[in-house]
């Protein structure tokens, strides 16, 4: 899809890009029934094969394949059999993308889609509007949900987390907390770059225990753990903070609560917070940024941001933007200290 025109020249594409939720529900059903691991070799199945093995009626199975084929996730063969292509194979539950557990996610957010008119009339997100309660809290109550959000996002920053921890300025730092730091992937890439600092993660009760708790066996006193929620003061201080996608979840009001708990944490005038998003920059944003951006809008309340927006919620808190660092990794660094 990275090639993918998305631009529209003709009526023709215009009804094909009105349509397109029917592919996105396709990869839903996909991914909730499976679909992809009943492909465990490179051998193409029939239909009936299939629906031995999955609960579908043979009509209803041949149309989703078919629907998905023009897109390269399945192959129609010349004698009626269907083959698994390459980028299908990240449908498989143990694809190391966890794309499957992203997807088996989406359901819920899917849904939210359909009171999309009436939270932008309202200013509540869609999710609110539909389930009476914000996503975070929805998933928290349903483990399987929580699980396929937390490996996906495991699986993204397992990616990212080793090249953020080589443009993030620490060489003069003596400790660093990441803030919301779920299950420790990038304070981990960031004490293997820097030997002698002291790293931990900060997160809500119950959140990732057993990963954090093998962290901190590996190293010992260079490890530390925090409870408690970015609403609320820190109970720590330190020369460095970290926060790695979790303004873009959350309103002004609530980024600027979040940043000021931020600033009183920090030890000193040179400490330094580190805010690392997608940043938006003008027309040339990418097609898939402005999509989660409006996903953000309508199932988290959140928003992608570009740098001068940040630096006002930098500013409200008490802190200046002091620079930006731009990664390859799509991500941008913004580095804040106390005015």
């Amino acid at each position: 899809m990275s090639q993918f025109n998305c631009k529209v020249t003709s009526e023709q594409d215009m009804l094909l890009l009105g349509n397109m939720y029917v592919v996105s529900r396709a990869l839903h059903v996909i991914a909730e029934q499976k679909i992809a691991d009943l492909f465990e070799s490179d051998r193409p199945k029939s239909v009936e094969e299939l629906i031995k093995q999955c609960p579908m009626s043979s009509i209803a199975l041949k149309k989703l394949l078919r629907t998905l084929c023009p897109f390269g996730i399945f192959k129609e063969n010349n004698d009626g059999t269907f083959s698994l292509e390459k980028v299908g194979q990240t449908l498989k539950s143990d694809h190391p993308s966890c794309m499957r557990d992203l997807l088996f996610c989406e359901s819920c957010r899917w849904n939210s889609f359909g009171q999309m008119a009436q939270s932008m009339q309202t200013g509540k997100t869609g999710f609110f509007e539909l389930y009476k309660e914000e996503y975070f809290e929805h998933i928290a109550k349903f483990p399987h949900l929580q699980a396929g959000f937390d490996s996906h996002m495991k699986a993204i920053s397992a990616k990212e987390d080793p090249i953020i921890a080589e443009y993030l300025p620490l060489e003069n730092k003596k400790k660093i907390i990441d803030i919301g730091g779920g299950k420790g992937g990038l304070i981990k890439a960031i004490l293997e770059k820097y030997p002698d600092i002291i790293g931990g993660v900060f997160e809500l009760p119950g959140v990732a225990e057993q990963d954090l708790e093998s962290l901190s066996r590996q190293y010992r006193q260079r490890w530390e753990i925090f409870s408690g929620s970015f609403f609320n003061a820190f109970p720590f201080k330190s020369d460095a903070l970290l926060l790695k996608r979790v303004l873009h979840d959350w309103d002004d009001a609530s980024c600027v609560q979040i940043l000021s708990h931020c600033r009183e944490a920090l030890e000193d005038s040179s400490s330094e917070v580190y805010v690392v998003e997608s940043v938006l920059e003008g027309k040339e944003d990418p097609p898939l940024l402005r999509i989660f951006d409006l996903l953000l809008l309508t199932v988290f309340g959140g928003v992608e941001r570009n740098v001068e927006e940040y630096a006002s919620l930098f500013k409200k808190a008490g802190l200046r933007l002091k620079n930006t660092i731009f990664t390859h990794a799509g991500m941008s660094i913004m580095v804040g200290q106390k005015i």
